[in-house]
């Protein structure tokens, strides 16, 4: 593979990256704004501003650069979307919500559903990241 595959590989998947993140951001506004996540007792309740969103598209870009590393490449897209989602769920269960966030490990502070619910929208950023990242390429 040369260099100029390789950056036009690690462009796809950042901008693959974003756009997953900008569907699963509003996926998670949605899931609260409509009483979704009150009814599954989470209590995750964004709001729809530039300053909520910008740090998920950026973060989004940067997680999405993992769908260029070369061991996955031989994975269906699916297998590799659920492989990939677990790393920033990972990261945001055992990371962003006990050192940061302050709501304990797994989140089980913001409702005992909100790993389930932090998993499900990874996966469906992983999902459309890697449908955009194929589409891309």
């Amino acid at each position: 593979m040369n260099l100029k595959e390789v950056m036009k590989d690690m462009n796809s998947s950042y901008s693959a990256g974003t756009f997953g993140a900008l569907l699963s951001g509003f996926a998670v506004w949605g899931a609260s704004h409509s009483g979704l996540l009150s009814r599954m007792n989470v209590a995750i309740a964004p709001s729809w501003t530039f300053a909520w969103l910008l740090p998920r598209l950026i973060a989004g870009g940067l997680w999405g650069l993992v769908f260029v590393l070369p061991f996955l490449k031989s994975r269906s897209l699916f297998e590799r979307a659920i492989l990939i989602s677990l790393a920033p769920t990972l990261f945001q269960l055992l990371y962003v919500f006990p050192m940061q966030s302050g709501a304990g490990f797994f989140g089980f502070q913001l409702g005992s559903l909100t790993p389930v619910f932090v998993f499900a929208s990874n996966l469906l950023w992983a999902l459309a990241t890697a449908l955009w990242f194929k589409i891309c390429r």
